[in-house]
């Protein structure tokens, strides 16, 4: 390990100090030579030794130092790379190398003072809430779209939502480090996202959890908080994203995807309003049967005939029947539709109490939309089918109202037949007796040319 002589020597000092980047001590001889030789040797780059002495004489180069002696008195220019560095205590480590920690990355190699922690120790751990806060970093990153580390100074992960029909802005994630921070993660759980990093073939669900993820982060995170304060929120918010991500993922996995959950509702709606709409429109031309067989009405008191009136009333009955037929199908129709709406919006009914309020509310509006236009169209085919006979059953009030204009005609020639009928015995019984004159004449002249012709 690079920093392993530095270590060493600044645990075996009994007097030490560190200023910046400039250590300072006393050491034993005995207790330090080894180190400062190692630290003194032109092949090492971590720390550099600025002046070193032994019992008040200074020394120039490692071959000056002498086989015994008392005491050191050094001062060493320690390493200024953010990998390899003497911290004073946890804050000042991820306060130095903070450009590395916010990319979810840990020093390779660091000395703590405060705690006497190096990571070359064979038993060394590292800090727990700083393992979690990369752990976060690294979920966040795998999950994200791309990574922005042009900013100078800042590291900045963007994600998208899934595909969808509305347009949203990407979200953008400005990773900001501190000790406060990275304190704040040692309670966080973050085992979703520990899942989530692993790719798993066996999981058909998987590629669905990681969209439900990304949209769940957008849609939480969306306006909350300025663009450099983002990622603060989320911390300080992070049991409660996790509650808006299990609900959508429920909700996923119980057939209604939460992104997708809205677009269905709205498609139903939008369904079974337009087929309502089209059998409204049907209906109406069907409708304009009526009018017109109400204006036929008009030519029955012209008829001149029996006949004419019978082939009129004749006629708007089969309107009717054929008006009559024609709405009963679509009220058929209508019966199915509203079966489909009812199982359609039942099924989603079934799932309202999993849905979040907005969704709830937004079908809510759509089944009492449904329902008044429903209500509505029962009406509407309920009164053509009484309609559809009106104009008949007018017809046939109209028709007997004005049989007796025909009958009243024909009485009147009825009485003239009988009168003419009383006058004919007089008339008739004139031309008898004239006709049995006649005869007795011709009876007597035959039987007087009888006897002349008997005397001859």
């Amino acid at each position: 390990m690079n920093l392993t002589s530095l270590v060493s020597l600044y645990r075996a000092a009994s007097e030490k100090n560190i200023k910046e980047h400039l250590f300072s001590g006393e050491v034993s001889f005995s207790a330090g030579v080894d180190y400062l030789k190692a630290i003194w040797s032109p092949s090492n780059r971590f720390g550099r030794i600025e002046s070193l002495s032994l019992d008040g004489l200074f020394l120039d180069a490692v071959k000056d130092i002498p086989d015994d002696g008392k005491t050191f008195k050094f001062s060493i220019v320690l390493p200024a790379m953010d990998a390899c560095q003497f911290y004073r205590d946890l804050g000042a480590l991820i306060t130095v190398a903070r450009s590395k920690i916010s990319r979810g990355e840990i020093p390779s190699e660091y000395y703590i003072c405060d705690e006497d922690l190096y990571t070359g120790d064979p038993h060394f751990s590292q800090p727990a809430n700083l393992v979690k806060f990369c752990q976060l970093i690294e979920g966040l990153k795998y999950l994200a779209l791309y990574h922005d580390e042009k900013s100078k100074g800042s590291f900045k992960l963007v994600f998208v939502q899934p595909s969808t029909d509305l347009i949203n802005p990407p979200l953008v994630i400005e990773i900001c480090v501190s000790p406060e921070i990275v304190e704040a993660c040692a309670k966080l759980d973050i085992r979703t996202l520990e899942y989530l990093q692993n790719d798993m073939p066996s999981d058909h669900h998987y590629s669905a959890k990681v969209d439900v993820f990304t949209f769940a982060l957008t849609t939480f995170l969306s306006g909350k908080a300025p663009a450099n304060q983002v990622f603060e929120y989320l911390l300080k918010h992070w049991a409660e994203f996790l509650q808006v991500y299990q609900r959508d993922l429920s909700t996923y996995l119980s057939g209604f995807a939460f992104h997708k959950a809205k677009r269905e509702v709205a498609n139903a709606e939008m369904d079974v309003a337009s087929k309502f709409s089209s059998l409204l429109t049907d209906i109406a031309g069907k409708a304009l049967g009526i009018p017109l067989s109400m204006a036929a009405l008009l030519a029955l008191p012209q008829a001149e005939s029996d006949l004419v009136s019978w082939t009129i009333v004749g006629g708007l009955f089969l309107a009717a029947i054929i008006l009559f037929a024609v709405v009963w199908n679509q009220k058929r129709q209508f019966s199915l539709i509203c079966d489909a709406k009812d199982i359609v919006l039942g099924s989603m009914e079934g799932k309202r109490e999993s849905y979040p309020e907005d969704l709830q509310v937004a079908l809510e509006n759509a089944v009492n939309g449904l329902n008044t236009n429903q209500k509505f169209l029962g009406i509407l085919l309920n009164g053509l089918l009484f309609l559809s006979f009106l104009p008949f059953v007018l017809s046939v009030i109209l028709y007997l109202s004005i049989v007796p204009e025909y009958a009243e005609p024909e009485s009147e020639q009825s009485r003239e037949d009988s009168a003419l009928s009383v006058e004919s015995p007089t008339s008739s019984s004139e031309p008898s007796a004239i006709d049995e004159q006649q005869q007795a004449e011709v009876e007597q002249n035959t039987t007087g040319v009888s006897i002349e012709d008997l005397d001859h």
